[in-house]
């Protein structure tokens, strides 16, 4: 205690003499040096930033090398990471999938950049359990008392383990609220926190510096600094690149730290080595140079010499370009202005005016060029538009309105935020001029998610990976596919203007332009191979045309400093003409050999001063090559480096002899070690020392060092003993070279002996491994060891530079288009790009915390881990103090493991596998055609749907067909059909690996995978949010999602594609026989059927969810063989919605989403099914959830009836029924009349241009001309005011509508922008996806921009400096009524709240909110309820008793009232019948009335109140009957705020009721510590009982000694519950429980016990099935069966997992199609809009989008013939090694046999874990 004071005392806040809290929050600005000075005003603000990022960069790499801050803070982290780590390697630290080693986070830009970083750390060690989690969402969990879910991400308070993880918070500018209240917050879970901030004294900082835990602690630093200070620009450039240079510093110093211990890299099973961190180094060296070159502006703040800035140059010129499509609205209006105003004025328009001077004056040609200049008036906007282009030279066939830049970038942090510096830059940009952004990743999503958006007139930016590297080449191929998918779709001849950033020289033929950037950096051993591999095929062509020799004038046209060089070699010997041709690359059959020799030279030229300079211009013939003929030439070498190692020759991959000879000659290897080991290991203890290993190893390989061995030696001893076994000593025989000679140290300290990376000094990356390599090691295949630190450059270095390169273009844009307001209006108009309408930084978190609300809960949770703490100690000492006094043995008896599953089925290998091929359809056919067995046949075929009938509408048919969809799946789950047999045979694949799980076969680390779900975009958000649940139910089972894109380009190809910002690669993925689900919710999409074929090389359990049975991934699946039993099995789950012909997705989502309801649920029942399996996955989920859950899913068919107005049979509702239906598509019209209105102005502006026009009497005219004022002094004015309604028309015709429809009149006047919100992502993720489609194809004038995002994370940082007057924001609410629900509900409607206070002139945007809870926001436009028509939850309940109480006591002051005939003459009949008795048929008297009645506000007097409660109660009562939820109580008009304190105030009597200690302040520290000795006695209370039963002190009870116990500490549980608990404890079936085991259920509270007891999970016919609850009131049957004194409200809480699944499953469904039918409103009145106006000579369909067909969702180069060949090559090798197996265990045990062989460690002849 007396510590922590004198640490306060110290700080400079108590020396200001204040006791004020504010004051000490506050950050003294004067004579703080650890403040940055602001910076000078200066005009603008971006461009200071953009061009200081060179000087930051090198400042905190220089600052990086000194003994500062920085370094003391990588001190401190390094010590807490070792600490750690130790922790793991002596096995305190156990691993589960919800561990946490490392757990970084942040907001927006800053949880962008924390991905990336946890992504590059999780590769290289990828048994590291390494989290990056967005603050707002820890916050939500941790920071209040109702704790807040997080649908659809895998976090929960019970499944994050965070026991003192290492914390990184994130935060650029060092004062974002969500960051600075986790600072606080986690205090009470780690005290290695950590920070990344803008300076020193930041409030993080401050937070920070309050943490105490030991004298040396206050030595220490926590705080990263990037020294950029405050910049008041809101596009952020300068502080992302700043955090994201200092980050790879710290990335470099982790890595050191864990490379430094052996037992470190094997614990967190490390693939990076010392080596690639000085390669990494030197490239974040020579980085700043490229920066500097691309800003134009040097590390010292001086503008470079023009020759160096022509990349600076050439950015800003597409930026100008660019700003041209931007601004030729703006530009074309000011023409249209002068033209209208010049030639109505004077009264001549042009057509007139020619026909005048023509002498055409007769009345006959009056009206038609009248006419003429009619319809020149109407168009002129455009016509200025197309003058504009041709005169600029730009594209003619773009649309002319508002323009949308689609950001691509493989890099998703790039992409990101690219994207948020754009849309900042333009925020206040005026609506002629405005711009819509989207973003999205070339290599996965971006071609399925944004190419049905790409309009003639798009502006498409990517970048490019360095493809000329080997790591990088396939995934530059795959972003050139998806730019030229954008690039080829086309509308009216037209499409997007592309433009590619990147370093390799090959610019894409349908991309507008291409521009390099200049990386400055040495050749990697990759690209100098091939250069060789030229060189060497030049000297094969060129000595095919004889002796040549080289002419004098070939040489004197090449560069006079290649001249020199050139006459001799690098050793300084002579060359001859020979000589000098060997050096030289072929450029092309085309050239005659003189040319070509001229053109050799000068490249060669090229290359030598580039090796000097580090430049890579020119380098050598990679820099101008494509990817996919880089992917050539790289394939070819691998192949011939491969054939070369192999020495079995150049046979086919796929060569079945070939394999096997490989795999044999593999394991011949193992059996010469072995002979070695055994020869050298004379005494025969079965270990080597180090001579010995020395020795062992020579034999090996003669050629490595001594030292070498010596470091190898030293990495292979984990234990530090000094000898290794056969085992280790095999795992080091078998390694490549390669990765031998990378894991040698070397030096990575500076001459100082400061602990330092190093940067490599070699001419080329790889120089000192060739040197040092063995004779015989490949040189391509050691250039594969260089991967890691190829990703790790595109991630750290080449990424960098291309958001930079972004930022300059854009910059240009935002600049031109600023200034061009204030030019052309003399200065009255104009913007400041450096701003957003959000006016300040709005606080990045929705969520209703309060900074004091997380310091309350932080003093809570630090004091009870402190007490904690300090009880525990005294406690270990007394424990010990007893046992050394009384003698006790402190032994128990270890739990028995589950013995292994021997009963697998022995494979077929060779026979079997043809057996099952002859059975399959395909070869009924008689065919051999490949494309034959991969038709799926359509006539006769039972498993195919038939077509629907043609139908105008097929939109609305799919959304009218959800309800009986929905209900056939529901129903036919109940059946033995083919669902039921593919659940069944997954059931058994999950059983199975739980099995290993339990008896220790399968390994638990970071890399594992149990099950893996993938899929792409609408199914792999549904997927998503599947493992989410899954994740949250059983939190140590390892269940990922990962897009089918990313796995066919990792494992699909010869040349693996890195997944740049996940976690994700071969090496970090241990994909042993996983279990694999597939989600296509068409059933034949390319990803998903690829990885169908794929994934069979790795797993045989693999099932598909699909529209369909006979499906492409069906035929796929049917393949599988893997025993005899699995011929009866099925691997597909069909939703049965077959084939439907509308791109937008509405039907297809919804009926998958229902299907993986029903398996999870199955998955739930089977894990529950048995006690080892809830252990092993850390079950949290009992069987009552899943009945709730069950109901809660029948119920909802009703919901969705009435939500799209049709029943389960097809039938349309009646129309009493169809109110919530009717209300849904009035809403859509409302927002379609806003998208309308410019179409409806322009027809009117037509009519009236045309009329008055040609006539020759415009409004203004003409009643001037009537009124008699006919002087030539009113003509020219009234004609000039004309020619302003002309030109005014539009707007002025766009607000007449509005004022007759009654619209806001404040909105912009230009396209509008939906925005979709929803906390459960997959929701605002397809609806977008859905909504965007249905206005694929709409016209120009009609257009639409689609956005969403999380309104409980970042829909409010990344969207509302979007949110302009206009704009339409949609967002479902949660059912916040639910305890579980009421602070996600609050934060939805905060962030609302946000969104819908920003104004701009008095406007705002207009909202809708769609949920369950009848409570409007009060700004918010309209609020529509959904009926849920489900019982009522157990707090509910609670929360309407405690009202009746309220009421009760509010009544009883009034005196002895009469419920007057009145009062229930006016309540419902069927109320009044009910009312006169009570539930036993006891009549009431009117105080007993009273009893049951809510008040309902004071303002009511007493007869109108108890007409009101009368009512009330009445419609509560008809609600119990019918299951609706309307009317149900008073939370049903509840406030989320009001709802959180009415929960809160009775959480709080109930706990305090549950402790006996008072309604006590939570921060009182004597009642925390009354408190938890309370608890403290309990255990030992547990102990005296246990040590009175067990009277025979064997330390362990069996069934009858545990119900004599149990019974002391609770009497009221039944015997029957005493069972089922008793097996629940009992893991290893042995029969009896230990003392921790009995303690552990001793102190779960009497809700879990409860909760885990069974209930009744198969139906009549004994089939097992989730039987759906048939309680009135969730929770009935739990409060009866409750013993006494289990207080109820804390009894509701655990419902809380099922209220989250409620809210995941099922209410987000009923939001979704609510949300399909609103938009669906929408598209069709705009798409009938046009028909209907134009005679039917205008139109188009909204359920087809431009890209004509459905684009594959992949952008890998992968073709589908690819992935079957590679899986073809990897399925023959799983299955020979199987047989290989097979045969040595076989061969071994025979050999044991017949010589008696002694199997122990020593004598083995092949180990258990060399088999």
């Amino acid at each position: 205690m007396g510590g922590a004071v004198n640490v306060i005392t110290l700080h400079q806040e108590n020396a200001m003499n204040k006791s004020s809290s504010l004051i000490k929050r506050l950050v003294t600005l004067e004579n703080n040096e650890f403040i940055k000075p602001l910076l000078d005003d200066c005009d603008d603000p971006v461009l200071g930033d953009i061009q200081d990022i060179p000087k930051i960069c090198h400042n905190i790499q220089e600052d990086w090398k000194d003994v500062g801050l920085n370094r003391m803070s990588s001190w401190h982290l390094m010590q807490c990471i070792k600490r750690r780590l130790r922790g793991k390697v002596d096995g305190s630290i156990e691993n589960h999938a919800g561990q946490i080693d490392i757990l970084v986070t942040g907001c927006e830009v800053s949880l962008w950049l924390a991905e990336q970083f946890v992504s590059d750390l999780q590769k290289c060690f990828p048994k590291l359990y390494v989290k990056a989690v967005s603050s707002n969402k820890l916050l939500g969990l941790f920071g209040q008392e109702l704790s807040m879910p997080t649908i659809g991400f895998p976090y929960s308070q019970k499944g994050m383990d965070l026991k003192d993880p290492i914390v990184l918070i994130i935060s650029h500018s060092g004062g974002t609220f969500a960051p600075l209240a986790c600072s606080n917050l986690l205090q009470s879970f780690s005290s290695s926190i950590f920070a990344v901030c803008s300076e020193w004294d930041t409030q993080v900082g401050k937070q920070l510096r309050s943490i105490y835990s030991g004298g040396l602690d206050l030595l220490t630093s926590r705080i990263f600094s990037t020294e950029v200070g405050v910049r008041p620009a809101e596009p952020c450039s300068i502080s992302v690149v700043a955090t994201h240079q200092l980050l790879t510093n710290i990335f470099e110093h982790i890595c050191m730290t864990i490379l430094s211990d052996p037992n470190f890299r094997y614990v967190t099973g490390s693939i990076i080595n010392e080596r690639d961190l000085q390669t990494l180094e030197r490239l974040n060296v020579d980085n700043i140079k490229a920066l500097e070159r691309i800003v134009g502006v040097d590390r010292k703040g001086t503008v470079l010499h023009d020759k160096l800035l022509h990349k600076e140059v050439e950015l800003r010129a597409a930026g100008d370009v660019w700003s041209e499509h931007i601004l030729e609205n703006a530009k074309a209006y000011i023409m249209t202005f002068i033209y209208i105003v010049v030639t109505v004025t004077i009264g001549y328009p042009l057509i007139s005016g020619l026909a005048d001077a023509a002498g055409l004056r007769d009345e006959r040609y009056y009206y038609i060029t009248r006419f003429f200049d009619s319809l020149i008036y109407f168009w002129l906007p455009q016509i200025n538009v197309m003058i504009l282009r041709i005169i600029q030279g730009r594209n003619k066939r773009h649309r002319m309105v508002g323009r949308t830049v689609v950001i691509g970038d493989p890099c998703p942090w790039v992409a990101q935020s690219a994207e948020a510096f754009l849309s900042k830059i333009f925020a206040c940009s005026y609506s002629i001029a405005g711009l819509n952004v989207l973003s999205g990743n070339p290599a996965d999503h971006l071609v399925h998610r944004h190419t049905h958006r790409v309009v003639r007139g798009s502006l498409l930016v990517c970048g490019r990976p360095d493809g000329r590297l080997t790591a990088l080449t396939t995934l530059e191929a795959s972003t050139c596919l998806a730019v030229n998918q954008a690039s080829s779709i086309q509308s009216i001849g037209g499409t997007c203007e592309s433009i590619t950033i990147g370093h390799n020289k090959s610019k894409l033929p349908l991309s507008a332009k291409a521009i390099f950037l200049e990386s400055f950096r040495p050749q990697f051993l990759c690209e100098k191979l091939l250069v060789e591999s030229e060189v060497k095929s030049a000297d094969m062509s060129l000595t095919a045309t004889g002796n040549l020799k080289v002419t004098p004038s070939a040489f004197s046209e090449a560069p006079k400093d290649f001249r020199e060089k050139f006459a001799t070699s690098d050793k300084g010997d002579s060359l001859n003409a020979s000589q000098r041709l060997r050096m030289l690359i072929t450029s092309g059959d085309a050239l005659n050999t003189s040319q070509r020799l001229k053109t050799l030279i000068t490249r060669r030229g090229s290359a030598q001063a580039q090796a000097t300079s580090g430049n890579d211009d020119g380098l050598d013939s990679t820099s101008h090559r494509s990817s996919a003929a880089l992917i050539g030439a790289y394939a070819n070498m691998e192949k011939e480096a491969r054939s070369k190692a192999s020495k079995v020759g150049d046979h086919n991959k796929f060569d079945i002899d070939a394999i096997i000879e490989e795999m044999i000659k593999e394991r011949k290897g193992v059996d010469k070690y072995r002979k070695i080991f055994e020869e050298i290991d004379a005494d025969g203890s079965g270990e080597l020392d180090f001579d010995e290993f020395v020795e062992a190893y020579k034999r090996i390989n003669p050629d490595v060092s001594l030292s070498q061995l010596e470091q190898m030696f030293k990495e292979a001893d984990l234990d530090g003993g000094g000898t290794l076994d056969f085992d280790e000593f095999v795992e080091l025989a078998k390694l490549p070279q390669v990765e031998v000679l990378g894991k040698l140290s070397v030096k990575n300290r500076d001459d100082r002996g400061l602990a330092q990376v190093m940067p490599s000094k070699e001419r080329y990356f790889g120089e000192e491994l060739l040197k040092t390599a063995p004779k015989g090691t490949g040189a391509f295949l050691m250039s594969q060891s260089q991967h890691l630190v190829m990703e790790l450059y595109e991630s750290r270095i080449a990424s960098m530079q291309r958001f930079v390169a972004m930022t300059v273009m854009f910059h240009q844009m935002g600049s031109r288009v600023q200034n061009f307001f204030p030019n052309i209006s003399f200065g009255y108009l104009g913007y400041r790009m450096d701003r957003t309408h959000s006016i300040m930084r709005i606080a990045t978190t929705a969520s209703p915390v309060s900074g004091a609300d997380v310091r309350d809960r932080m003093v809570e949770l630090l004091l009870r881990h402190k007490i904690q703490k300090a009880v525990t100690l005294f406690s270990r000492k007394y424990v010990e103090w007893r046992n050394v006094k009384y003698g006790v043995n402190r032994s128990h008896n270890e739990p028995a493991v589950s013995p292994p599953n021997r009963a697998l089925p022995v494979y077929k290998l060779m026979g079997g596998a043809v057996n099952v091929i002859t059975l399959h359809q395909e070869n009924a056919m008689n065919k051999s055609s490949s494309l034959i067995k991969r038709l799926v046949t359509l006539e006769n075929n039972e498993f195919i749907k038939p077509l629907l009938d043609d139908c105008d509408d097929p939109v609305l048919g799919d959304i009218q067909d959800i309800p009986k969809i929905c209900h056939n799946i529901q129903e036919d789950w109940k059946d033995v059909g083919l669902n039921r047999m593919s659940s069944w045979h997954l059931m058994q694949c999950i059983k199975r690996r739980l099995r290993g799980k339990v008896d220790g076969s399968i390994e638990n680390h970071a890399g594992q995978i149990d099950i893996l779900v993938t899929g792409c975009e609408v199914s792999l958000w549904l997927a998503e949010q599947f493992v989410s649940d899954l994740q949250k139910c059983f939190p140590k089972l390892y269940v990922k999602a990962v897009s089918s894109n990313k796995l066919l380009g990792l494992f699909g190809q010869e040349l693996s594609m890195p997944t740049i910002g996940f976690p994700y690669s071969q090496k970090g993925m241990d994909l042993k026989d996983p279990i694999v689900l597939i989600i296509s919710h068409s059933g034949g999409t390319f990803a998903p059927l690829a990885c169908s074929n794929l994934l069979q090389s790795f797993s045989s359990s693999i099932f598909a969810v699909c529209s369909e049975w006979d499906t492409q991934v069906g035929k796929q699946l049917r393949s599988i063989y893997s025993g005899g039993l699995d011929l009866l099995t099925s691997r597909i789950f069909s939703t049965e919605v077959g084939v439907r012909p509308a791109e937008p997705c509405s039907i297809s989502v919804v009926a998958t989403h229902q299907l993986l309801t029903n398996i999870f649920e199955h998955i739930c029942m089977t894990i529950l099914s048995d006690p080892n399996f809830r252990y092993v996955t850390g079950s949290i989920i009992n069987e009552r959830d899943l009945q709730t859950l069950e109901r809660l899913n029948v119920d909802n068919i009703k919901a969705l009836e009435r939500i799209v107005g049709v029943d389960r049979k097809g039938t349309v509702l009646h129309d009493k029924l169809l109110h919530k239906e009717v209300e849904l598509r009035a809403a859509g019209d409302v927002w379609s009349e806003h998208i309308l209105e410019n179409a409806k102005a322009y027809i009117m502006t037509f009519i009236y241009i045309v009329v008055t026009v040609t006539i020759g009497y415009p409004l203004i005219s003409g009643l001037a001309d009537a009124a008699g004022l006919r002087d030539e002094r009113y003509y020219y004015i009234t004609r000039f005011f004309d020619s302003l309604i002309y030109f005014w028309l539009p707007q002025i015709n766009v607000m007449i509508l509005r004022i007759i429809q009654g619209r806001n009149k404040r909105h912009r006047m230009v396209g509008r922008t939906v925005v979709i919100g929803d906390p459960c992502p997959w929701v605002a993720q397809s609806a977008e996806a859905f909504l965007s489609k249905i206005f694929a194809c709409s016209y120009s004038i009609a257009g639409l921009n689609v956005l969403s995002g999380n309104p409980a994370d970042h829909l409010v940082h990344r969207h509302t400096h979007r949110v302009v007057r206009g704009s339409l924001l949609v967002c479902g609410r949660p059912d916040g009524r639910l305890t579980a629900l009421t602070t996600l509900e609050a934060s939805t409607c905060l962030a609302v709240n946000q969104a819908s206070s920003i104004q701009s002139i008095g406007g705002t945007c207009e909202s809708i909110t769609i949920g369950h809870n009848k409570s409007k926001l009060p700004l918010s436009a309209k609020a529509i309820f959904l009926e849920s028509f489900r019982p009522q939850f157990l707090c509910e309940k609670l929360l309407v008793e405690s009202e009746v109480k309220s009421a009760d006591m509010s009544l009883t002051a009034t005196g002895n009232l009469k419920v007057t005939p009145s009062a229930f003459s006016e309540a419902p009949k069927d109320f009044r019948e009910k009312f006169a008795t009570s539930d036993k048929g006891d009549s009431l008297n009117a105080s007993q009335r009273l009893r049951m009645l809510i008040t309902s506000g004071d303002a009511l007097n007493t007869s109108q109140r108890l007409k009101t409660l009368i009512t009330r109660r009445g419609s509560a009562q008809a609600q119990a009957t019918s299951g609706n939820d309307d009317g149900l109580d008073s939370t049903s008009h509840r406030s989320s705020a009001a709802l959180i304190g009415a929960y809160a105030n009775m959480e709080k009597e109930a706990r305090s009721k549950a402790s006996k200690v008072g309604d006590h302040n939570k921060f009182d520290i004597d009642a925390i510590i009354e408190e938890m000795i309370k608890e403290r006695k309990g255990v030992d209370k547990y102990r005296k009982i246990f040590e009175e039963i067990d009277a025979d002190g064997s330390g362990e009870l069996d069934f009858d000694e545990f119900v004599e116990a149990y019974k002391r500490i609770n009497p009221d549980v039944s015997l029957s519950q005493l069972e089922q608990m008793f097996k629940e404890a009992d893991l290893d079936g042995g029969g009896t429980l230990d003392f921790d085991e009995f303690v552990e259920l001793a102190k779960l509270p009497q809700v879990e016990v409860l909760g885990k007891l069974s209930v009744k999970n198969r139906d009549d016919r004994g089939l097992a099935q989730v039987m759906p609850s048939k309680e009135r009131y969730f929770g009935e049957e739990l409060l009866k069966t409750a013993p006494k004194g289990t207080g109820a409200f804390l009894m509701s809480q655990s419902q809380h997992l099922v209220m989250e699944l409620y809210e995941s499953r099922i209410a987000s469904m009923q939001r979704f199609v609510a949300m399909t039918v609103m938009f669906h409103q929408m598209g069709s009145r705009v798409q009938n809009f046009f028909p209907n106006i134009s005679f039917g000579y205008l139109g188009y369909r909204m359920d087809r989008t431009h890209s004509i067909m459905r684009i594959a969702t992949t952008a890998s180069p992968v073709s589908g013939a690819d992935v079957r060949d590679r899986m073809v090559e990897l399925l023959l090798r799983h299955k020979i090694q199987k047989a290989v197996t097979l045969f040595s265990r076989k061969y071994v045990e025979w050999r044991n046999v017949k010589y008696g062989v002694n199997r122990s460690r020593g004598n083995t002849p092949l180990s258990e874990k060399s088999e």
